[in-house]
């Protein structure tokens, strides 16, 4: 678990580097998602950037879990400073062992989690019992990169310290075929595996929602895919 202090640059980093990543995640998941209202989960919500934009695109309730207290103090300044707060709730808690009904949720998220799972397998299998027959779950994840990209990013990123929690985080990860291989242990079939290129779509629908977007000259200097994504529907009986 990361210490508050790791926390507090972790936040850091994202608000300087990666606050356009959440809003075309979000403008993604949102048009998968394919409606408005609804409940939503957002799993492993770090900093709450990801909760905050869900609740804001998709006009729903979003349940905002995380195991780390210092994370989730930091997530809630995030919902006040957005003004969406009153959409947003937040819980302490395990994803091996979510503190939720089964069947409570329309859509389930989780970003750059499942590299920290202990049990990525029964981890899955919670996802899919909260989540409500027709709802949709997507983990995202980061990828193993080359050491160009690594390269590169040390050339985007002058902080040192945030090169060390990039640095971990691409160290820990997993590929796509690896994370699939957790879902079929789980018992749930995928309907898409793949590597997540955010597109000009994800920019239209982000923009139409009339929010600021700013999109770094960094963001298109990298030459290879450094995210995935898994969708599963639990379909009705």
């Amino acid at each position: 678990m990361m210490t508050p202090g790791d926390c507090v640059a972790c936040k850091a980093l994202y608000e300087k580097y990666q606050i356009y990543v959440y809003k075309l995640i979000a403008a993604r998941l949102a048009r998968l998602y394919g409606r408005k209202g609804g409940c939503i989960a957002d799993v492993g919500t770090g900093p709450g950037y990801l909760a905050v934009e869900l609740a804001r695109l998709t006009e729903g309730s979003v349940y905002a879990l995380d195991i780390n207290p210092a994370m989730l103090e930091l997530a809630g300044e995030t919902s006040r400073n957005s003004g969406m707060e009153t959409q947003i709730s937040f819980a302490l808690g395990d994803v091996h062992d979510i503190p939720c009904e089964s069947q409570s949720f329309d859509l389930l998220a989780s970003y750059t989690c499942m590299h920290h799972w202990s049990d990525p397998a029964k981890a899955l299998a919670e996802c899919y019992r909260v989540l409500r027959p027709g709802g949709l779950m997507a983990i995202i994840d980061v990828r193993p990169v080359s050491a160009r990209t690594a390269a590169t990013f040390a050339e985007m990123v002058s902080e040192n310290e945030y090169l060390r929690i990039i640095g971990k985080a691409y160290r820990e990860s997993l590929d796509e075929s690896t994370a699939a291989a957790f879902f079929a242990q789980a018992g749930i079939s995928p309907d898409a595996v793949s590597s997540l290129e955010l597109a000009d779509e994800d920019i239209m629908d982000y923009l139409e929602s009339g929010e600021p977007l700013d999109i770094p000259e960094t963001a298109v200097a990298l030459d290879e895919p450094t995210l995935w994504m898994i969708t599963a529907r639990k379909y009705r009986q």
